[in-house]
């Protein structure tokens, strides 16, 4: 009897010992999932600090990764606001958006829905002229649930006429029968990582989404020329932009974006004051 309660001891303990180093084990990491708990509201404004020469690098992603931001310096700053629709110029064309916000440098509508801050439409500007851009469906700003792994395309358009109108053309305003403007995006994302995320002010359990954004804008004016127009190409651009953004729910906004060039390095580190 004494030998058969030595031997329960020993597996017990064993046991026990075992399931301790499970739990320490980082394969048994259990990646957070980012549910949008906490999103901007009306009239929020977020400081971000920008570092544009501390981190140039390579970041690895992959499952339990520690990334060290620790030595980021303020050398400028930024300030997003999430301000009202009411009274804005083309806040009509958009009336589910709750806010307006900036992104790629641009005027932005925005709605909330079940699975993310949707972008319905932006200010888009050609020779220096305003036009409003209001998409099919619109893309999503920030998903939710987002988990490790998952990975996300989405695409939108916008086909405008505009007609009987002046546009600039270098420097020349010419009068246009009118003007056609389209714009069409894709963008895909990979939740390729999930960890710590430690940064000179506060430590994070986030998820990492690489984001890469094609953005193809055309304006093409038909001008008047005598009793007939010409078809005059005034905007053909196309922009790429890749980042990497670090998202919790602890956190209304994304803690961390970081602009990469084409092969993934960091260029421009904005991280949340």
């Amino acid at each position: 009897m004494r030998y058969l309660i030595l031997f329960l001891i020993v597996v017990i303990s064993f046991v026990s010992c075992e399931k301790s180093n499970k739990n320490e084990d980082p394969k048994f990491y259990e990646c957070p999932v980012y549910n949008g708990s906490l999103l901007p509201t009306v009239g929020d404004s977020i400081n971000y600090n920008i570092d544009s020469t501390t981190f140039k690098s390579v970041l690895n992603g992959g499952h339990n990764v520690t990334w060290s931001f620790t030595g980021l310096k303020k050398q400028d700053s930024i300030k997003v606001y999430y301000d009202d629709t009411a009274g804005l110029k083309y806040s009509n064309s958009f009336p589910f958006s709750k806010y307006t916000s900036t992104v790629n440098n641009e005027l932005v509508y925005l709605e909330e829905t079940v699975n993310g801050v949707k972008v319905k439409g932006a200010v888009i500007t050609a020779q220096d002229t305003q036009f409003i851009a209001v998409y099919n469906t619109g893309y999503n700003l920030v998903n939710f649930p987002l988990n490790y792994n998952d990975d996300i395309t989405e695409t939108y358009f916008s086909d405008d006429t505009k007609y009987n109108i002046f546009i600039d053309i270098n420097g020349v305003q010419n009068a246009a029968d009118s003007l056609e403007i389209n714009r069409t995006g894709t963008i895909t994302k990979k939740v390729d990582g999930c960890g710590t995320l430690e940064m000179p002010n506060a430590t994070y359990d986030v998820l990492r989404v690489y984001k890469e954004e094609t953005v193809a804008d055309t304006v093409v004016a038909h001008i008047f020329v005598g009793l007939g127009t010409n078809a005059v190409t005034v905007v053909e651009r196309e922009t790429i932009y890749k980042t990497y953004e670090f998202v919790t729910d602890s956190s209304s906004t994304t803690v961390l974006i970081i602009k990469l060039n084409d092969n993934k390095e960091a260029e421009v580190v904005r991280f949340k004051n």
